[in-house]
């Protein structure tokens, strides 16, 4: 599967299709789950041990499930049954439907995950759809990424830019990422999976700084250092956050959450 993300990074620009090939390569590097998930991206992923008989999931920011979650808070093991998720198959796009939202917060991170109503067997035999891994370890600082956009069928690529803590409003983000400005990401983008060229998963795309309004409110996320101390980003700036946190917070092998574990980060009231 790796191979397979490294010919993704290679060939997929800004909606291009891969050029015609025989090769089982050039068959699975439009095969992974990019997604349109309300108005934002996302991606079908799966931990690393886990079965293609398991329900499948599918991870996003967690600003787009709906209404936000409050500050402070993690929602968990919410039936879900209204939310229908696109996913960007080979043959086209493919209809799916939620069935849970297992996880979604916007304090310390902003991510959230979907239990959908099918299996990954089911959509790899069905459609010819593969999950990202989730990679377990951080990526290092300057290194080469693509952000793949499900909603748009888009991708951007440039660099990390160093680990940050963000403000946004009355949110606060300490797994956040920074990144070079070839990659100016604007709304619908959000959620979008951040593959490193080694083909590893490790975030998702999450918000920029757009210059429109006072530091630190929506929409102009200001950074903040170890000691409190803010600065501001130049406008077109844009964000991401790291998922790999999320290896702590559920079972590796059945996709179910465990936030009462020692382990986990994500808590109520930070």
């Amino acid at each position: 599967m790796r191979r397979a993300v490294l010919m993704l990074l290679g060939s997929i620009v800004g909606c291009a299709a891969p050029e015609p090939a025989a090769s089982s390569e050039a068959i699975s590097e439009r095969a992974f789950g990019f997604a349109a998930v309300k108005g934002c991206s996302g991606a079908l992923f799966r931990f690393d041990r886990m079965s293609g008989s398991r329900p499948a999931l599918v991870i996003t920011n967690g600003h787009c499930v709906g209404e936000y979650p409050a500050p402070g808070t993690v929602l968990s093991d919410v039936e879900d049954a209204g939310t229908r998720i696109i996913l960007r198959g080979p043959g086209g796009p493919v209809d799916v439907d939620a069935t849970k939202l297992l996880v979604a917060t916007m304090t310390g991170t902003d991510v959230a995950v979907y239990e959908l109503a099918t299996t990954y067997d089911a959509l790899l035999d069905a459609h010819g759809i593969m999950p990202l891994t989730l990679d377990e370890t951080l990526a290092s600082d300057a290194a080469p990424i693509a952000i793949v956009a499900g909603y748009y069928n888009r991708t951007f690529r440039c660099e990390l830019d160093g680990h940050v803590a963000l403000r946004e409003g009355p949110y606060r983000t300490t797994a956040g990422v920074r990144f070079t400005t070839p990659c100016r990401i604007y709304t619908g983008v959000s959620g979008s999976p951040i593959v490193t060229s080694e083909g590893r998963f490790v975030g998702l795309a999450n918000t920029h700084y757009d210059g429109s309004g006072e530091a630190c409110t929506y929409h102009n996320p200001c950074e903040v250092d170890a000691a409190g101390a803010i600065s501001v980003a130049e406008p077109g700036r844009s964000y991401g956050v790291l998922a790999t946190m999320l290896y702590g917070c559920f079972d590796r092998s059945t996709g179910a959450p465990e936030l009462e574990r020692p382990t986990c980060s994500l808590r109520d009231e930070r």
